[in-house]
């Protein structure tokens, strides 16, 4: 999605792709001020952030955030802004939004699943080592490793296991 808007953040001209990633018509935010479509728990630290931008004259940012599209769902975006000066004036603010929410789903379920699995190597009560494939070293050793074999963690990481 493109955009611009006044100085005062309101929507001036918009493409028609902002119908696919929000549902709204171009004509429904033009002449609307754009936090219209920030999430609430967003608006404060998005306000901030443009204020910031606007107020140490910074020519461009790049801003990850959550929308509220027409239908009420959430979306992660990643925002460019370029304020357009002539002088000390700020004469445009030229946006382009991308749709982001599908990487930060992958993210959360990396995350999510690093969690897990973090949990099952500190609680299991089987002596567990990390081994790098390709170096034979080791990356990590559970506390069930340690007590089993009286290893310290510090003297084996980083060690072969050829050796």
């Amino acid at each position: 999605v493109v955009y611009s808007s006044n100085y005062k953040g309101i929507f001036r001209i918009l493409n028609p792709r902002v119908a696919d990633l929000t549902g709204y018509k171009p004509e429904e935010l033009i002449g609307k001020h754009f936090s219209i479509i920030i999430a609430p728990l967003w608006r404060e630290e998005i306000s901030q952030h443009y204020f910031y931008q606007f107020k140490n004259k910074i020519a461009e940012t790049l801003k990850e955030f959550q929308i509220v599209c027409k239908n009420g769902n959430l979306k992660w975006v990643e925002q460019k802004v370029v304020m357009l000066r002539e002088g000390e004036i700020v004469t445009e603010i030229q946006c382009s939004v991308r749709d982001i929410s599908e990487r930060k789903s992958m993210e959360s379920a990396l995350i999510q699943s690093n969690k897990k699995f973090q949990n099952i190597f500190t609680s299991s009560p089987f002596a567990i080592a990390i081994i790098d494939q390709s170096t034979g070293k080791i990356l990590d050793i559970n506390d069930e490793c340690n007590s089993m074999f009286g290893f310290i963690r510090e003297d084996l990481i980083g060690n072969s296991m050829a050796t």
